[in-house]
């Protein structure tokens, strides 16, 4: 099972950490901009560097049918010019909600623009999705982010849930499902509680169990900022790999 991150917020510092893990992660870095992205991955060469596309605030951060289609439409033409593959993280506007009364009428326009690029996009685009969500019947395979540290109820509900979403994800996409765990750092809200190293260890063992291939830890500054996490993602590394 590989073992790989998310980086809402890169910085240098964290990056340089990278040498303390004994395992090659593949990373998912945010940026707003393809040439913020080209010089991100420039600094990464023994790395693979997935660009996790965001759009400005006003807009909704996320992608989501309530993206207005303007710029749904820049989004694609963005990747199409790129050699690199883009992950979408598909999201409600929680940082915009005006965009739930603009958008909802066009709402399943806007659906419909979205799966069409996704399709003739292809391989090029990763879909990053909240577990259990399928915006678009894709058989291509996806992210399903279930992060144990939002759910809430007792450790043995938090193992049901994640174990079932990983069981579903398997059978429906195989090799081509990934599960997303956290959270071990703040995001883009600043309110995600985290998750302990114990934690960790159980939702990774889940991941194992289930045969998923590849597992997205939110978010690589979290790890890095704590040597205890490091420690036992080596540890568990050695295990699951």
């Amino acid at each position: 099972m590989r073992i790989s991150f998310f980086e809402e917020f890169p910085n240098k510092t964290d990056f340089q950490k990278l040498q303390l893990l004994d395992f090659n992660p593949s990373l998912y870095i945010a940026s707003p901009c393809y040439e913020e992205f080209k010089e991100i991955k420039k600094s990464l060469p023994n790395y693979e560097v997935i660009w996790w596309m965001t759009l400005p605030r006003f807009v909704g951060y996320w992608i989501s049918p309530f993206t207005p289609k303007n710029h749904i439409i820049k989004l694609f033409k963005d990747i199409k010019k790129t050699e690199d593959k883009a992950m979408l993280d598909i999201e409600y506007p929680l940082l915009a909600p005006w965009l739930f009364l603009t958008q909802i009428i066009r709402f399943q326009d806007n659906k419909e623009s979205l799966c069409q690029l996704i399709s003739e996009l292809g391989e090029k685009i990763i879909l990053c999705e909240n577990a259990g969500n399928n915006l678009c019947d894709t058989k291509r395979g996806k992210i399903w982010m279930c992060y144990t540290s939002l759910i809430v109820g007792t450790n043995n509900r938090k193992r049901k849930v994640l174990s079932g979403f990983c069981e579903e994800g398997d059978t429906r996409w195989g090799k081509n499902f990934k599960i997303g765990l956290g959270c071990i750092g703040k995001g883009i809200l600043g309110i995600e509680p985290q998750l302990q190293v114990g934690d960790v260890k159980r939702d990774l063992n889940i991941a194992f169990k289930s045969n998923v291939e590849e597992v997205v830890i939110y978010r690589l500054g979290g790890v890095m900022r704590e040597d205890k996490m490091v420690k036992k993602l080596n540890e568990l590394a050695g295990i699951l790999i």
